[in-house]
């Protein structure tokens, strides 16, 4: 884990009280809890104290996915009604350490991790978070097109773009260029005349 920088751990040790921890969750509405014993005011927000302890974590030098569990509590099953009423993987997490004075205001802080829920365990007494740095972005699987003779592009939608008065679209490559969108053609126009048709490497078909 990442610690605070050398020059303000020298600074910090003259004065500080506690080290505790930030948690930034960028649902659709964004969470601010902390597991300090009371909520602490930080970067003009109140961030909520939690019963919140971290679990398990991996980290490497070489560019692979480092990633963080942490434990929050869920006896009340607010963290139940969060996860039910939204999509919460993928989004944002970023976890800050922070050195508190005896007022319990934030005499410092540095980033401890940045990145994304990956999963999370949830019962009626806690939830596991699970979270990934970046990297977990190279094993996501992203959307491939078909290859395909009419667009698949919808009708005025954002790839589309068309918008003109008309008020249909057959996909095909003739409409297009029909409605003056042939440049956003989203379809491979050519496939139709390699339909039966003989297709070699080299200069010349095998004999």
């Amino acid at each position: 884990m990442k610690g605070l920088p050398a020059e303000l751990t020298a600074e910090l040790v003259k004065e500080y009280h506690a080290i505790s921890h930030l948690f930034e969750l960028s649902f659709a509405t964004t969470y601010h809890w902390t597991d300090s014993d009371i909520d602490v005011y930080y970067d003009k927000t109140w961030w909520t104290s939690k019963g919140i302890s971290f679990d398990a974590a991996t980290f490497s030098a070489s560019p692979k996915v480092d990633s963080i569990e942490f434990l929050i509590d869920n006896v009340d099953l607010a963290i139940s009604t969060i996860v039910m009423a939204q999509e919460i993987r993928g989004k944002a997490c970023t976890i800050y350490r922070v050195a508190l004075d005896k007022n319990m205001t934030v005499l410092g802080s540095t980033k401890l991790f940045v990145g994304f829920v990956d999963s999370i365990e949830i019962d009626g007494k806690r939830a596991r978070f699970s979270i990934y740095n970046h990297f977990i972005r190279w094993k996501m699987a992203t959307p491939r097109r078909l290859h395909q003779a009419t667009c698949a592009w919808t009708f005025k939608g954002a790839s589309c773009t068309y918008q003109g008065a008309e008020t249909w679209c057959d996909h095909s490559w003739e409409r297009c260029v029909a409605l003056g969108n042939s440049q956003n053609f989203g379809g491979f126009r050519w496939l139709p005349g390699l339909v039966d048709k003989q297709v070699w490497w080299g200069r010349s078909p095998k004999t």
